[in-house]
């Protein structure tokens, strides 16, 4: 657990960051509600994001290290789906989880 939230996902983070060219949002004060039922096959939600929101946000990653079955060392979904004001649809929302098994660090030098 200590390597995926100490190493692992401020590494993905960043890298995804790059890759996207995102940019650090202006605080807007509106939440991105986040449907009820969606990633929950995969992931726990907190009620507090069906039920009120996330503030600032414009889509969430839920990630676990949840056990994989025979080979698989990660996944990752696409869930929470909305409709945006044009009528066209977009995830909210998104998880990946990560069998602990295949989790080892061994730093890159």
């Amino acid at each position: 657990k200590e390597i995926l939230l100490e190493r692992i996902i401020p590494i993905a983070i960043n890298r995804i960051g790059n890759a996207l060219r995102l940019k650090d949002p202006a605080p807007t004060g509106e939440r991105l509600q986040i449907p009820s039922g969606s990633c929950q096959a995969s992931h726990t939600i907190p009620s507090a994001h069906t039920a009120d929101g996330v503030l600032d946000a414009d889509f969430v990653l839920y990630i676990s290290a949840s056990p994989t079955d025979g080979g698989t060392l990660a996944f990752a979904l696409g869930c929470g789906e909305v409709e945006d004001e044009n009528g066209n649809g977009r995830f909210v929302a998104g998880g990946a989880n990560f069998g602990p098994s295949h989790i080892s660090w061994t730093p890159v030098t």
